[in-house]
């Protein structure tokens, strides 16, 4: 199986949000939830000479936006490897990922990943990528070696607060690659 078959966002929160397949048509749809207008995408994307949903350098600047603030985005490669992007790897951001993992192994929101082996590749800005698998980050103590408990919610994108407008100065300088 190839392409995009399931879509992610954590709050920094540690709110897990299902996208469906593309992080950017949720965003577009819900635009409040993530401390955006609808005025402020279109001017993204009309900045960038771009159509509204294309997956090119304004969604890339909307995303990198939401990671500097601290959002984690997660998506999965038909049955070859799933994908994290975050700006720091934190203590709070294994722990959200580790309750990420226990929850699609046990099939929450519908989605249920059946390999407990399927590689998941980490990647942050600058630093190199880290590699593991769903299983690893799931029940590995190695992963998150602090146990502090922290609470995390399975939540519609619908059920998020609105949060304050997002300021054109903070766009993130960071320029990683996003596919």
């Amino acid at each position: 199986m190839g392409g995009f078959t399931a879509a992610y966002f954590i709050s920094p929160k540690g709110e897990i949000i299902y996208c469906g397949v593309k992080h950017i048509t949720t965003i577009i749809q819900n635009p409040e939830k993530f401390g955006f207008d609808k005025f402020f995408i279109e001017y993204i994307y009309g900045f960038h000479n771009e159509k509204i949903g294309q997956e090119g350098k304004a969604r890339e600047e909307l995303i990198l936006g939401l990671l500097g603030e601290g959002w984690i985005r997660i998506r999965k490669y038909g049955d070859r490897f799933w994908t994290v992007n975050v700006n720091k790897l934190t203590r709070v951001v294994k722990q959200y990922l580790q309750k990420w993992a226990k929850g699609v192994l046990k099939g929450k929101d519908g989605i249920k990943e059946y390999d407990k082996t399927i590689p998941v590749k980490i990647d942050q800005p600058n630093k190199k990528v880290v590699s593991s698998d769903m299983s690893s980050i799931a029940d590995s103590d190695s992963f998150v070696t602090e146990s502090k408990e922290i609470n995390v919610i399975w939540k519609k994108v619908e059920d998020l607060p609105d949060l304050p407008l997002y300021e054109f100065a903070k766009i993130s300088k960071l320029r990683r690659f996003l596919k």
